[in-house]
């Protein structure tokens, strides 16, 4: 644990993370918010990690806010990448150090997350994954109205089912309740990956430059009513 001062004045405890690559001590805000000060540097620049982990240099005692949000705890692998835990590791699809995205958001350039009609309606059994792909919908949102300055697109796509492996393989259990089931079932025939990889191409191109903090849907129209 490391004591600060927020932004009230009051020493907060915030959790520190382990240590990373780049010599560093890393660590998370959670809900937090607040000022990072050092009560031996008074005239230094506050650092907020309002939604935002941070840093700090043991050697020098410098302190820097890094991307992330973390909830529960981080760990970095091998090659100096941060996981970190919260409602959804979505969030690992716009990791970039927070000072490179400042810079390139001015730049041209698109992000583009994968959310699921999941997160668009509820549906029985999936409990779990409505919760991770709401989410990485209000996320994509979130991020959209904080860059909407800049020139960087955010956006999403909501697939709903897409013939994969993984579909192939999916098994309902006997005892579930098919009526249930039955309200997110899709009429129509399932999308092919080219489908989904062909929104990508779309949102990407200068044919979407004007589409930003949006949810495309592909799910035949499971989310049309």
């Amino acid at each position: 644990m490391h004591p600060v001062v927020s932004d009230l004045g009051v020493p907060t405890v915030l959790p520190v993370g382990v240590g990373r690559p780049d010599n560093r001590i890393h660590g998370s805000a959670s809900s937090n918010g607040g000022q990072i000060t050092r009560p031996d540097a008074p005239d230094q620049k506050p650092v907020s990690v309002s939604g935002r982990d941070f840093s700090f240099d043991p050697r020098t005692l410098e302190l820097r806010a890094e991307s992330g949000g973390a909830q529960h705890g981080m760990t970095f692998d091998d090659w100096g990448r941060k996981l970190v835990c919260s409602n959804s590791d979505h969030i690992q699809l716009v990791m970039f150090e927070d000072r490179y995205l400042t810079l390139a958001a001015w730049q041209p350039g698109d992000i583009v997350n994968i959310a699921s009609n999941a997160g668009l309606m509820g549906q029985a059994y999936t409990v779990p994954y409505c919760a991770t792909k709401g989410a990485v919908v209000n996320m994509t949102k979130a991020l959209a109205m904080e860059f909407i300055k800049q020139t960087i697109r955010i956006n999403a796509i909501a697939p709903g089912g897409v013939d994969t492996p993984l579909t192939h393989n999916f098994r309902i259990p006997p005892d579930v309740d098919f009526a249930l089931m039955g309200r997110y079932t899709p009429l129509r025939p399932m999308a092919k990956p080219d489908d989904i990889a062909n929104l990508f191409l779309f949102l990407c191109s200068d044919e979407g430059r004007n589409i930003h903090g949006s949810i495309l849907s592909s799910d035949g129209g499971v989310t049309a009513g």
